[in-house]
């Protein structure tokens, strides 16, 4: 019995022994890179992973480092370790690891061997697979931003038409209602006009009218028959050219009110006297919505209604912004857009890392 237990650790140590080298020579022949045995991954623990070279799920590379935890950016590439820019995307990071077939030596998952220099064609075909590759990502990154452009624009559409909405009710459910106008400190709203002292009187049962008076008067200089009539034809000529070149001086007594009655009594406004046509338009405008007063109260309900029923369909109802964020989103994981950016980028890849020579 002794006997057999030697022999069956002999074998073990033999095993393990052979295990080693195996593994020795994977690690020499992948210049340090380090590719997992199959019976190392299910040599390790339950629930574990030995960190290592793995399969590429996302097919962009040979191989793919596992850090025992999950699935890293970092893939093999002409014999160097580079970062995958696409991350984790086209492929579920939960996937297992499946180990590169002890059969197939490490050097062949990365290519480690010496490159020989591109020719003249596959210089151009390097050169226009990098241009697909800005091309690729320049169109999905154009309609990344249409997208965001709509998403955008509804938002801005939105906020435009709350602002409208609640300008709107604010001025019908004001005591005052919506600012017509104002004349030299006399404001005039819907319901109200305030006075230039601050006063405030209800705009129903008032009226306004305007009254001038005056006119204008010219005095006329003198002329060199009228001097002469005078008598003054006889005095040195400097004094008749000092009497001819008077100016005709112009005198305006021309006078302008407006006259506003209210319920309360009544105002009176001077006026400069070339303000006749704004003055005479303001006092239209006070009697037209004095007259109207009662009439405006059902439109102001009317529009104070239909300002609420908008700004709660807004605020309620956000389908149309869900919709543009839906579709940005979309267009950022476009399967179209990504599926061309790596086929390009795999043919670059492909084209940088050249032909090994051969032996």
């Amino acid at each position: 019995m002794e006997a057999q237990r030697d022999s069956h650790r002999r074998d073990s140590d033999k095993g393990d022994s052979q295990r080693r080298d195996r593994r020795d020579s994977q690690r020499r022949d992948g210049q340090g890179s380090r590719a997992v045995a199959d019976d190392e991954v299910l040599n390790s623990r339950e629930g574990e992973v030995a960190p290592g070279w793995y399969a590429d799920p996302s097919r962009r590379s040979h191989t793919r480092w596992h850090d025992g935890q999950g699935w890293t950016s970092t893939i093999a590439l002409d014999g160097a370790a580079v970062i995958d820019t696409e991350g984790l995307a086209g492929f579920d990071p939960s996937l297992a690891p499946v180990s590169i077939p002890v059969s197939m030596p490490v050097s062949e998952q990365i290519s480690v061997g010496a490159k020989r220099p591109l020719d003249r064609s596959e210089r151009r075909a390097l050169k226009d697979a990098r241009r697909a590759v800005r091309d690729a990502e320049r169109a999905h990154a154009m309609a990344i931003a249409e997208a965001h452009r709509r998403v955008r624009d509804t938002e801005i559409s939105r906020s435009n038409q709350l602002q409208i909405a609640n300008t709107q009710l604010a001025e019908a459910e004001s005591p005052s209602g919506k600012r017509i106008g104002e004349y030299r400190g006399v404001v005039l709203h819907e319901r109200t006009l305030t006075t230039p002292k601050g006063g405030t009187v209800w705009l129903r049962g008032c009226s306004a009218d305007v009254e001038s008076g005056g006119n204008l008067s010219m005095s006329h200089r003198p002329t060199l028959t009228r001097m002469a009539a005078g008598g003054l034809l006889f005095g040195g000529i400097g004094m008749l050219g000092s009497l001819a070149a008077q100016k005709r001086e112009v005198a305006d007594k021309r006078e302008l009110y407006l006259l506003i009655q209210t319920g309360e009594g009544g105002m009176v406004l001077q006026c400069p006297p070339d303000d006749g046509l704004v003055v005479r338009q303001f006092a239209m405008a006070i009697n037209a919505y004095a007259r109207d007063v009662d009439a405006n109260d059902v439109e102001r309900a009317a529009i104070a209604a239909s300002s609420r029923s908008i700004i709660a369909r807004i605020e309620g109802d956000t389908s149309d912004l869900d919709e543009a964020r839906d579709a940005k989103e979309a267009v950022a994981q476009d399967p179209a857009h990504l599926e061309a950016i790596r086929d390009a980028r795999a043919e670059m890849f492909a084209l940088e890392a050249g032909s090994p020579q051969s032996d």
